[in-house]
């Protein structure tokens, strides 16, 4: 893919300037950006490769602090992501503007040959969640997540006596050959079984001759429901919108077509709980860096708190193991929902980590916050954080 700096820098410029990010040159250089015809689509896509890239130039490492790498890092995040203007930047980082200007020229260099390097997925219009005005996206936007212990095969079994009227008019025998053992995951029950029977239903109509082989298995941190079937022809794509369900959740998706041609498709849940990490902030590019960094880990759940005003109860309700806290959001100030938490007797004592562009430590741990960690925030700095914040709720007073 050919793409200059000079592409990048313009993109940059424009990150947050609605849909006229759409129409600069690099738009049309990302396949999956350029498949999008609807302006406001193209934006946020590209909105969201550029902050994928510019996430993998921070420095893994704890210990590349103040490097020259985490230094371009820290002025590029500042400048675009933060709109930060370069006089306070130079001040922020005790650098002259000559420094701030040559770290920035190499962080953009940098984020050039991120994408000319790595294999961004080709995304199309038909996509499932491809626009953020897509009904499905909207509505796994507003699915709330909160875990419990789910017994698999009773949701399962919710799952196959849903399809089975769909079933038997089309003459299909879905064979689901019960665990003597009980498999339990972690998941919303309710969106579980939902998954279930869409990846189901979607299976049946899909399946050329009459039979469906369900399995369910554990394999090391999962519980693996898997389907085989032999499938019509291109009937793959249909799965696509249960394949986004699945992601948007961070639950593992595997298809594979065997050299019979049968297709097995594969839901892996986790089996071990993940400790709910309750964030409240109104940058919703910040909440998915959050999710991003989080991921991988088999130990979080990333809760988002879709207005700082109701957290005092949603935290009750959700009992999170930490949670974290902007300064800054329009409905209301961290500060004040700080202070409610630890007045509320449910919330007194759960830790609150404060990730802010500001450095009001002191302030912080004066009204009660657990940890701080001033912005831009690595994925290292997360993690260990949240590990402090669980070490500190467990230590005795």
């Amino acid at each position: 893919m050919d793409i200059n700096p000079l592409e990048v820098r313009e993109a940059l410029e424009r990150l947050y300037d609605g849909v006229s990010l759409a129409r600069v040159p690099l738009a049309s250089r990302i396949p999956r950006v350029a498949a999008l015809e609807e302006p406001l689509a193209r934006a946020q896509s590209l909105r969201s490769i550029l902050l994928d890239a510019i996430e993998l130039l921070q420095p893994a490492r704890a210990a590349a602090f103040r490097s020259p790498g985490a230094r371009c890092y820290e002025v590029l995040y500042l400048r675009y992501i933060e709109a930060l203007p370069p006089e306070e930047i130079e001040a922020d980082l005790h650098i002259g503007k000559r420094q701030f200007y040559r770290d920035l020229n190499r962080a953009v260099e940098g984020l050039a040959e991120v994408l000319r390097s790595y294999p961004w997925p080709a995304q199309t219009a038909a996509d499932p969640l491809a626009s953020p005005n897509d009904p499905l996206r909207a509505e796994l936007e507003r699915m709330p997540q909160q875990p419990s212990s789910v017994d698999v095969a009773s949701a399962l079994g919710f799952a196959i006596q849903t399809v089975d009227p769909l079933a038997r008019q089309l003459g299909v025998e879905v064979a689901f050959d019960r665990p003597q053992t009980t498999l339990h995951a972690f998941a919303g029950k309710a969106f579980l079984e939902h998954l279930l029977v869409e990846l189901l239903s979607r299976a049946v109509l899909a399946v050329t001759g009459n039979r469906i082989a369900v399995t369910l298995a554990a394999d090391g941190n999962t519980a693996d429901v898997t389907l085989r079937f032999q499938p019509q022809a291109q009937s793959e794509s249909g799965f696509a919108g249960v394949r986004a369900m699945a992601q948007s959740q961070y639950l593992g998706w595997d298809e594979q077509v065997g050299e019979d041609g049968a297709l097995s498709l594969r839901l892996k849940l986790p089996a071990k709980r993940r400790l709910p990490v309750l964030v409240v902030e109104d940058n919703k590019d910040a909440v998915e860096m959050y999710r991003r960094y989080l991921a991988s880990s088999e130990q979080w759940l990333v809760v988002e708190a879709p207005d700082p005003r109701v957290v005092p109860e949603m935290a009750r309700e959700l009992r999170p193991a930490v949670i974290v806290l902007d300064l800054l959001m329009p409905q209301e100030s961290g500060w004040g929902v700080l202070q409610r938490l630890r007045l509320q007797p449910e919330t007194a004592a759960t830790p609150i980590l404060i990730c802010s562009v500001f450095e009001e430590v002191d302030l912080a741990a004066a009204l009660g916050a657990t940890a701080y960690l001033k912005k831009p925030v690595s994925q290292f700095q997360l993690l260990s954080a949240l590990h402090q914040c669980l070490q500190r709720r467990s230590s005795p007073a």
